[in-house]
């Protein structure tokens, strides 16, 4: 009986021992595995980076692409842009533009991140030396939170460089709800959604 025991024992030791091995091989394997994946993944997110513009593609860039490049890099907003005659920004424009963007839920954390997105969308479209001037008024709608527009006519409201409270505190004096009356770059508004302050 102790015999059987024994004998038992000592091949419960080797399969476990052999299983043990074979894990650990599973686990090397599953280990470089994974580093591959990443090695993968890294690579692929360093082929997909933004390519270098040189100065001289940065002069040849249309407009529309000048303007969606300052929109995304605040965020990935859904833009539109819309010509004097009305029509869709296509190949040939006809400035001055009306530059309508729409956020998701998701992009908008609260009130004061739409507030700072707002600052620094009309900034970087205004101060543009490209398009500034090209501009007859922006409008933005932070879900959830506010809707805005600002006219040419008053686009020297960026020129103190306000901070996103105080611009938005000077959007409502102007007018503290939505008008689309008159010339585009006279329509300046803003409108407080769930209370954005």
């Amino acid at each position: 009986m102790e015999r059987i025991i024994l004998i038992c024992f000592i091949s419960l030791l080797l399969f476990t021992s052999l299983g043990c091995q074979n894990q650990t091989a599973n686990d090397n394997d599953a280990i470089n595995s994974s580093e591959t994946v990443l090695q993968k993944q890294e690579e692929k997110s360093i082929s997909q980076e933004e390519p270098i513009i040189t100065t001289e593609e940065k002069e040849n860039l249309s407009d529309s692409e000048i303007i969606t490049s300052i929109v995304k890099k605040i965020d990935d907003f859904d833009i539109m842009i819309v010509d004097t005659n009305g029509e869709f920004y296509i190949d040939s424009p006809v400035p001055p533009y009306e530059i309508i963007i729409n956020s998701t839920p998701e992009q908008i954390i609260d009130c004061f991140d739409a507030k700072n997105k707002l600052v620094e969308l009309m900034k970087g479209l205004y101060k543009n030396d490209k398009v500034g001037n090209k501009i007859s008024r922006v409008k933005f709608s932070a879900w959830g939170q506010l809707r805005a527009s600002l006219g040419s006519d008053d686009s020297n409201a960026l020129d103190s460089d306000p901070g996103p409270s105080v611009y938005w505190e000077n959007t409502l004096k102007f007018k503290p709800y939505e008008d689309e009356d008159g010339p585009l770059e006279q329509r300046t508004w803003g409108v407080s959604i769930n209370g954005c302050k």
